[in-house]
């Protein structure tokens, strides 16, 4: 575990010194979300941690919502101006280290901090001590300069004027690359998630099927133009969705096959 902290933490600083060689890398993006959850946390916010990241990211200029919260429009309509505040956790029996990534919608890392480390035993404390100290790399004046509005006239933060077309053939692109792949009656499909949520699109991503949005557990409610039923995830990653056939008054059910490479 020692040598996988420190090899982390070396490319970490490489990392840094590389990105600060490059100049303004993040001048091109417009804000930040935070995950109302990460994978290492067992519900929603857990110890704070994400409302602090948000608090804390939003102290420093930096313009950052939460995965939960409704974007302003010119965001929601332009989601690759945006950057995701991703975290590496890692942890032992004496510390515990914390590096903060920002990646773009293709999940490509643009920036990584250096590591912060705590030695706190509560779980909670040594996540926030830990980021905090992470957050100081971002603090840089040279990275800083780019976001923080009390240091430079304001900048207007909308993104390049792009006309419908280019915008939705960026979205489009971004529907393909980051969903997965089903069939259904001989037809593939793409299942693309949206935080807790999902959406189904034909092969060319243009066309959205379907809306899959959160109940309760792992059970979702399934909307689409002529189907309005339940939905959930078996242990292969396959879609069954059941409905009521109001014709046969009868519950019908169908199955997206998850494709895997």
């Amino acid at each position: 575990m020692k040598k996988t902290l420190f090899f982390i933490a070396t490319l970490s600083l490489l990392f840094i010194q590389n990105t600060e060689a490059q100049g303004s890398v993040l001048d091109d993006y417009s804000h930040l979300v935070v995950p109302i959850r990460y994978e290492f946390q067992d519900s929603d916010n857990q110890f704070q941690l994400n409302s602090l990241i948000r608090h804390t990211f939003k102290e420093e200029g930096f313009e950052t919502f939460m995965s939960e919260e409704k974007l302003p429009i010119t965001y929601f309509e332009n989601p690759c101006d945006g950057l995701a505040v991703e975290l590496i956790r890692e942890r032992n029996i004496i510390r515990t280290m914390i590096i903060i990534q920002l990646k773009d919608c293709r999940r490509k890392v643009v920036f990584q901090s250096k590591a912060g480390t705590s030695r706190e035993k509560d779980t909670r404390a040594a996540l926030h001590e830990a980021f905090k100290e992470a957050f100081l790399s971002i603090e840089d004046e040279a990275l800083k300069s780019m976001f923080d509005k009390r240091e430079r006239p304001k900048r207007e933060m909308a993104p390049k004027k792009m006309s419908r077309e280019e915008q939705k053939a960026q979205f489009v692109e971004v529907i393909k690359a980051q969903s997965d792949h089903y069939r259904y009656a001989g037809t593939t499909y793409l299942i693309f998630k949206r935080d807790q949520n999902f959406e189904v699109y034909d092969k060319t991503g243009l066309n959205k099927i379907a809306d899959i949005k959160k109940a309760d557990g792992k059970t979702f409610l399934y909307h689409a133009d002529e189907i309005n039923g339940v939905a959930n995830f078996d242990e292969d990653g396959n879609l069954i969705v059941q409905y009521m056939d109001e014709v046969l008054n009868d519950v019908e059910t169908f199955t997206y096959k998850k494709i895997t490479q």
